[in-house]
């Protein structure tokens, strides 16, 4: 394990890691992807909290995207059917989901609690253990 670990800083960027934690989920033009994808790659494998959560901000910027899909192609059928309000409520939930668990995982991240966000959370815990 390398001195920075052991003094809460990232090996890249010095950051802290809780800050570091917390820039994964930061729901503002794909920082959070940007951010999970540098810790992914160079922090050590010791470092387990923060890759937790760079993993599980990159699946949950996965989720968004994904069910930004699947209301896109679904909007193919109901617009034309005149359901363009049930189309603009799915984005709003989408949306507002997605702006929810971020929020609680960048409190939780700069806490240095490892929360598991439902679904994703248990998904990331297979994968880094």
């Amino acid at each position: 394990m390398n001195q920075l670990q052991d003094s809460g800083k990232t090996s890249t960027l010095s950051l802290d890691t809780n800050i570091a934690g917390l820039l994964c989920y930061v729901p503002f033009a794909f920082i959070n992807v940007a951010f999970s994808i540098l810790w992914l790659a160079t922090e050590s494998q010791g470092n387990r909290s923060l890759r937790f959560h760079a993993m599980q901000g990159l699946c949950l910027a996965g989720a968004a995207v994904a069910a930004g899909v699947v209301i896109s192609v679904c909007s193919v059928v109901l617009i034309p059917l005149g359901a363009w309000h049930i189309v603009h409520g799915l984005y709003t939930l989408d949306s507002l989901a997605f702006l929810v668990a971020s929020i609680m995982g960048m409190i939780h991240a700069y806490n240095g609690i490892d929360y598991k966000l439902p679904y994703i959370g248990d998904f990331v815990k297979k994968r880094l253990c």
